[in-house]
C-alpha cells in the first residue's frame, strides 16, 4: 500500500524528524521538545487555579508579630473531592493592619485569641508569645530528664 517511510536527512533540529511518504510530509516531533515547556504550564495554571497549595509556604517561612485577633479553617472539599483543611490565624501588626496567616493544626491550637505572638523567620518556627517555649523543646527537655533519671 504505502511504501515505506524514508528520513528526510536534511533536518534541522535533533529533535525532528520529517518524514517523507508519496505526496504528503509528516513532520515528527520528540516529546523532549515541550515537556519543560509543558511542565511550566502545568505549574503555572496550578499556581492560578490552586491558590493554595502555595499560600501557605511565606507564612511558614518569613517572620511576623502582632497580636491574634481571630483563628479559622477554610475547606478546599468543592474542588478537590477530598477533605482539605488551610489553618489560618489572623493577626493584627502594631500598624493596625490585620493579616491572614496560614498555620498548621497544631499551631493554630497552641496560639490564643488575644495574645501577642512573634514568628522568627524560616521553616518549622512557631508563632510563640514572647518568653513561651517551643512544644517540641519542652518535650526534647523532658526526655533528656527522663533519659537522665534510668
Amino acid at each position: 500500500m504505502f511504501p515505506m517511510a524514508q528520513p528526510i536527512i536534511n533536518a534541522r533540529s535533533e529533535n525532528v524528524r520529517i518524514f517523507r511518504i508519496t505526496d504528503r510530509i509528516i513532520i515528527q516531533r520528540s516529546a523532549k521538545a515541550y515537556s519543560g515547556v509543558a511542565l511550566a504550564i502545568v505549574l503555572l495554571l496550578s499556581g492560578v487555579c490552586f491558590p493554595w497549595l502555595w499560600k501557605s509556604l511565606p507564612d511558614a517561612y518569613f517572620p511576623y508579630s502582632g497580636t491574634i485577633v481571630a483563628k479559622g479553617s477554610e475547606d478546599h472539599n468543592w474542588l478537590t473531592g477530598t477533605m482539605t483543611l488551610d489553618y489560618y490565624i489572623i493577626v493584627e501588626d502594631s500598624r493596625n493592619i490585620r493579616t491572614k496567616k496560614y498555620v498548621t493544626a497544631k499551631q493554630q491550637a497552641l496560639v490564643q485569641i488575644g495574645t501577642y505572638v512573634v514568628k522568627k523567620r524560616g521553616f518549622g518556627e512557631w508563632p510563640l508569645s514572647p518568653g513561651q517555649k517551643d512544644p517540641r523543646e519542652i518535650l526534647r527537655e523532658h526526655e533528656n530528664k527522663k533519659n537522665r533519671y534510668r
